[in-house]
């Protein structure tokens, strides 16, 4: 990975470009192989999502975070792969304490204890479990991250995904989101008002959309009504829609 693969993927780019973007950005630290190189894009990323919260930019901000979570996550499992114990024993009275290899890495890259510390745990988490972190729509922190690295068991929220492809599930978690947004909007907006405030440039598009969620919204209740019940879910007979 190259700071010019990491800048096309985030910096100074429209928000519309982010999501081919980000993706750029995975492929590269997925191929890092340098604790000190994923160390500064750990910083560069922290910076990135400082600037954006004053900018007020949500979309970018949270860019930046899953890119940072990344990074360390990157840290740990190259870190993982230095030895942790230390090798001899110092002799003498002003002899310094001998530090392991791992130590080592983390302190030439600029990592505090803590911090490596954090990245260490932050890797221990499962794949899933951390996808489905990162890729909610308020990624975790990175406190957050090691807490879970370090938990003996792992929160409901990421127990089971009842064999749901992790994909679908961060997907279904977004736009389930959104549809709880766009609920809570309409509860405090009505049609008439929406459409007296529009221009008439608009009318075509919302009409348009208008139609489609119509029609979504009724497969989405039937999807919903169909459901199993819990005795179902048990028997396994059954399986999501």
């Amino acid at each position: 990975m190259n700071e010019s693969e990491i800048r096309l993927a985030v910096a100074d780019a429209p928000n519309a470009l982010l999501p081919a973007r980000y993706e750029a950005a995975k492929t590269a630290l997925a191929e890092c192989e340098s604790v000190d190189e994923c160390s500064t894009w750990a910083k560069k990323a922290a910076a990135l999502a400082s600037y954006a919260r004053q900018a007020d930019d949500k979309t970018l901000e949270a860019t930046a975070v899953r890119i940072r979570a990344r990074t360390i996550r990157r840290c740990g499992e190259l870190l993982r792969e230095i030895p942790a114990k230390a090798h001899g024993s110092p002799s003498g009275a002003g002899a310094q304490p001998h530090h392991s290899e791992r130590a080592r890495a983390a302190t030439d890259a600029g990592m505090s204890r803590d911090q490596a510390l954090d990245a260490v745990r932050i890797a221990k988490i499962p794949a899933r479990e951390f996808e489905t972190a990162v890729e909610s729509p308020s990624p975790a922190t990175i406190e957050w991250l090691a807490q879970l690295g370090t938990a003996k068991k792992i929160p409901p929220l990421f127990v089971d995904l009842e064999g749901r492809d992790p994909k679908e599930f961060n997907h279904s978690l977004h736009l389930r989101a959104h549809v709880n947004d766009l609920a809570v909007e309409a509860r405090a907006t009505t049609p008439a008002l929406l459409v007296r405030g529009c221009v008439s440039d608009w009318y075509p598009q919302l009409r348009e959309s208008a139609r489609f969620l119509s029609k979504w919204t009724a497969e989405l209740l039937v999807a919903l009504e169909n459901l199993p019940t819990e005795e179902e879910r048990r028997g396994g007979g059954i399986h999501d829609p």
